[in-house]
């Protein structure tokens, strides 16, 4: 029997990759298959035939609800039987079922009942399953890739992780499960210790919403680490405002960690209470301070459009952010979600249009021109001001983005006397690229991605060509990166560059993190 997984946004998909490894525990083949968002239905059509699974499992979350349905109708009319998980099959169960598609839709974790799934597919009428965590929780750190995947491991030498399940806080605007769990240390040490084995990993990502929930967790975990002796750098961590004091702080840079994440989305006490965060202004302040005193880069999420959201809330946060000065802002619209309190709230008290549906989730269109990623265009809720929420978001951007091209643009200068070439990855990236757009530069050869699979939350408009092979960077005499020259450039892309890519040549750091331009 075969199975083959389905999904959106990127290659590898962390909950895919466990079920992988679980479905080929109980005796099943097993293949994966990404499909973008303008997947094609011939496309979709020719890789099902090519697999032929018995049974197709299509991961959904809302906003890809019509690739969902569309990929489960094909599939259906090639006589497959069809399964659907993920956020919305949780959180919108209802509509998944009422479309009479789907011949199981499994609600929560499917972990614990996979093993019957498989055993009974044949069976199953289109019912809702409800989800369960398996009793073995070491199977969450054992994961399944096909060659695609491993070779996008290979080469990114970036391995994602997770160190816990669920989250304890009951923010309104997010419907992560509340049952929370740990994975054991010694089993999340083994999966990174496998991985640097076999793909030489350098570069390991926690998924965890809140890395530093439990310091004692996080020295156990680094203890274990230095006890085998592992070497690796970290991408940022996650976490909450709340949940950072000094001696986290030193624990984790102590332990190589150089950049820290916090969801804020807002510093207004008043909308902090709506939201249910938990935390307070004072909070917030103290966070950035802790990350000062520490030399952690501080990274925030921002959120505008909130109902009840008024110029008070905005001014707040933006002088917040004027003073602080966090390295990266991220900013976007609400959106309310199903299974979350705020979106039960809008659908209570009239924000919902009329003519809503999850057929075309909020009149969001991909393919319209306006349109700049799933949670960076204008929303159509009802009674919120968006002109207003888009006028503050576009002075924090521009606060962020002075800084920023001060750092760019001297970077630049300074490699533009002779052919250069930007090298980067993730949203940081691509934010460089807009800001040289806006000039004509005369030696610049084009840009090289790290990560190219990497998932961007916005779409990012520039003009600069991409070299797609490592040797494009042949006739380069400068580079410039956009990430510091700290642990991960100086362990990992600095040996990517001089050694894979022999580049002999000069690098430049454009990063604005810790003190911007470095040449070098």
């Amino acid at each position: 029997m075969k199975i083959q997984l389905i999904y959106f946004t990127n290659i590898t998909n962390y909950a895919a990759s466990m079920l992988g490894n679980l479905a080929q525990m109980c005796g099943w083949d097993v293949a994966f298959k990404y499909f973008p968002d303008d997947a094609l239905e011939d496309d979709i059509a020719n890789a099902l035939l090519r697999a032929r699974p018995d049974l197709v499992a299509i991961s959904i979350k809302t906003f890809e609800r019509r690739l969902g349905v569309q990929v489960a109708n094909i599939a259906k009319s090639l006589g497959m039987r069809v399964v659907a998980g993920g956020p919305h099959a949780t959180d919108a169960t209802d509509d998944l079922v009422a479309l009479n598609l789907f011949d199981a839709v499994v609600v929560g974790d499917g972990m614990g009942v996979l093993p019957d799934i498989l055993e009974n597919f044949l069976a199953l009428e289109g019912q809702a399953i409800t989800g369960k965590r398996h009793q073995n929780i070491a199977l969450y750190s054992q994961r399944l890739f096909d060659e695609e995947q491993e070779r996008q491991i290979r080469e990114s030498r970036m391995y994602t992780v997770i160190g816990s399940l669920g989250c304890s806080f009951k923010c309104t605007y997010c419907a992560t499960t509340r049952q929370v769990g740990y994975l054991p240390v010694e089993h999340i040490v083994e999966s990174i210790e496998k991985a640097k084995e076999k793909y030489n990993i350098e570069w390991v990502a926690f998924l965890d919403d809140t890395y530093t929930y439990s310091i004692k967790k996080l020295r156990q975990f680094h203890d274990l680490v230095r006890e085998r002796g592992l070497k690796f750098e970290y991408q940022e961590v996650k976490t909450r405002v709340d949940c950072l004091t000094d001696e986290i702080a030193e624990e984790l840079t102590r332990n190589g960690v150089e950049e820290v994440s916090f969801g804020i989305e807002t510093t207004s006490p008043r909308l902090l209470a709506y939201l249910k965060k938990g935390c307070t202004l004072e909070d917030n302040y103290r966070a950035a301070e802790i990350c000062r005193r520490n030399g952690l880069s501080m990274r925030i999420n921002l959120m505008f459009g909130v109902p009840t959201q008024d110029a008070d809330d905005y001014e707040i946060t933006q002088r917040y952010v004027e003073e602080t000065q966090p390295a990266s802002i991220t900013s976007f619209y609400f959106t309310p979600f199903p299974g979350t309190e705020l979106f039960q709230h809008c659908l209570d008290n009239g924000y919902l249009p009329k003519d809503w549906s999850f057929d075309n989730f909020l009149s969001l269109d991909m393919n319209q021109r306006e349109f700049k990623g799933w949670r960076h265009t204008r929303g159509i809720l009802r009674n919120i001001d968006y002109d207003m929420a888009e006028q503050y978001l576009s002075k924090i951007q521009r606060f962020e983005e002075r800084r920023i091209d001060e750092i760019v643009m001297r970077a630049a200068e300074s490699a533009d006397e002779e052919p250069w070439v930007v090298v980067g990855a993730r949203k940081y990236f691509f934010i460089v690229l807009e800001r040289l757009s806006q000039r004509k530069w005369k030696n610049l050869l084009g840009c090289y991605n790290l990560v190219e699979d990497d998932f961007q939350p916005r779409k990012f408009e520039h003009n600069i060509p991409y070299v797609h092979s490592e040797n494009g960077l042949k006739n380069a005499k400068n580079v410039v990166v956009t990430l510091h020259k700290g642990h991960f450039y100086e362990k990992v892309i600095l040996p990517r560059l001089r050694e894979t890519m022999k580049f002999k040549g000069k690098v430049i750091s454009a990063s604005t993190w810790p003190s911007g331009y470095q040449a070098g």
